[in-house]
């Protein structure tokens, strides 16, 4: 027997476009107190902005951001008040991070310097909130563009940085 299948419907000359242009979420991460989930929500407007929603439905999600630049969720701070964000600029994808509260959305905090010449990877604070985390293709001894991205503690509240781990091969992780 032969499988029928009803015929194609007609498509407009825009419906790949369309297609390719549908909404999407990206990086969803639920708060450690599972009562919220932030993402990047994607070809809603010009540029990828973060939203949140209660886990359990009852509210609808609510746009945080407005940078005019592609803003990702790097993590939820420990206490799930706020987030570790970053955005680029214009898409060169030398990332800034970001602390960002839930009662003061849209007004990002600088965790790391703004800067064009190296790639940050990741983005965690401490509970007790002294340090962040991250990877950087970076040796901030010596100010010098690295191949391998380095696992870095990043003291807050002094600007000292120290190396935890100094892989020898680059590669594309989070600490």
């Amino acid at each position: 027997s032969h499988l029928h299948l009803p015929p194609l419907p007609k498509l407009s000359n825009n419906y790949l476009y369309e297609l390719l242009h549908l909404p999407k979420l990206s990086q969803p991460k639920v708060s450690p107190d599972g009562k919220w989930v932030a993402w990047t929500w994607l070809d809603m407007g010009p540029v990828g902005n973060i939203y949140i929603a209660p886990t359990d439905g009852s509210k609808e999600p609510t746009r945080i951001t407005n940078t005019g630049q592609h803003t990702w969720v790097a993590s939820w701070l420990f206490d799930s008040s706020g987030l570790v964000v970053y955005h680029d600029h214009d898409g060169d994808e030398k990332d800034q991070l970001f602390e960002l509260a839930l009662n003061k959305p849209e007004r990002l905090l600088p965790l790391t310097d703004e800067q064009f010449s190296y790639f940050i990877r990741g983005g965690q604070i401490h509970p007790s909130k002294p340090w962040l985390f991250y990877c950087a293709n970076y040796d901030f001894s010596t100010n010098k563009v690295l191949e391998p991205s380095w696992v870095y503690r990043h003291d807050l509240k002094s600007g000292d940085r120290i190396v935890l781990a100094k892989p020898k091969l680059p590669s594309y992780y989070v600490p």
